[in-house]
């Protein structure tokens, strides 16, 4: 038979775009980390919304209570040491599954990057996360970057 008359247009749906997000970068020459310290970020690049803050040169990227944070992050050095390994910490306590570990010769250059998917608890608000370098040695000349996304 026949094609039925158009029905009614329905609701607009919900605008599509990325509302919490934050990248951040090291970019001081010659920037050295002991083992059990954290990395500073100087720069922000794009950042879009409230719920993902850091003030540039700080070692802490404060995460809204109650989300989840999709996290890839990005180490370059050189250490002493056969094993460069950094790993997320969330209030002080290591994210598990988020270390990212370079076996090598000692004074090579290495890249380790790692990735993690993080559930921030409703206290302590906001919760602070860091990048912590766990090597058994201090790790010279680092360039690094974060890219964090609130995924829920």
């Amino acid at each position: 038979g026949p094609t039925g008359p158009t029905g009614p247009t329905g609701p607009t749906g919900p605008n599509a775009q990325l509302n919490n997000f934050l990248t951040s970068i090291t970019v001081q020459t010659g920037l050295d980390i002991d083992s059990g310290e954290s990395i500073p970020f100087a720069i922000n690049g794009t950042v879009g919304g409230t719920d993902i803050t850091h003030t540039p040169g700080s070692i802490i990227f404060n995460l809204q209570a109650n989300r989840a944070y999709q996290v890839s992050y990005t180490v370059s050095g050189q250490t002493q040491a056969n094993a460069m390994s950094f790993v997320l910490e969330l209030n002080g306590v290591q994210v598990p599954g988020s270390n990212a570990t370079v076996l090598q010769t000692p004074a090579e250059s290495l890249t380790a990057t790692g990735y993690a998917y993080i559930a921030t608890p409703a206290a302590p608000n906001p919760s602070a996360l860091e990048v912590v370098n766990i090597s058994t040695d201090e790790v010279e000349n680092i360039t690094a970057s974060i890219s964090i996304l609130e995924i829920a």
